[in-house]
């Protein structure tokens, strides 16, 4: 009897660390989980759910920051009228334990709803510790980060 209780709780265990590497939130979680932070301006979230350093690529214009929140600047941001983001579609490009590429279309709005901005970016994601986090995002022409 005390052998069987050994096996079914070696099996238990082996059970719950399956469905916990499972149930943890995937890459595309984590950009909504971003969005909605950015959209909070929620710095140390933003910060947390993001790798270091944070590379951004715009068209030709590189910027690589200690921290997410050097890149993006909220009040340039809302200067150009920019009220909340909003995804209009993700779809995972290409995943593995460790990483994961997501492209996103978005649009950015005003204050009356109003789109100002639509536009695309692939997010490279790294799995830290069981944690998908934003490590780069790869856009072809996204207009600003609130910093010109």
């Amino acid at each position: 009897m005390h052998r069987t209780f050994r096996k079914m709780k070696k099996i238990f265990l082996i059970f719950n660390i399956f469905l916990i590497g499972h149930l943890s939130a995937g890459p595309e979680e984590a950009i909504k989980k971003f969005f909605r932070d950015f959209n909070n301006e929620d710095i140390l979230a933003i910060n947390k759910n993001s790798d270091s350093p944070f590379i951004y690529i715009m068209g030709k214009n590189i910027v690589l920051e200690e921290k997410y929140s050097d890149a993006i600047n909220f009040n340039g941001l809302k200067k150009d009228g920019w009220s909340y983001s909003k995804i209009n579609t993700s779809k995972v490009l290409y995943n593995d334990d460790d990483t994961s590429m997501v492209q996103v279309n978005f649009s950015r709005f005003d204050k009356d709803n109003q789109i100002i901005l639509t536009g695309d970016v692939t997010y490279l994601l790294v799995n830290k510790d069981g944690n998908w986090k934003l490590k780069g995002g790869f856009s072809p022409n996204l207009a600003t980060l609130g910093n010109e």
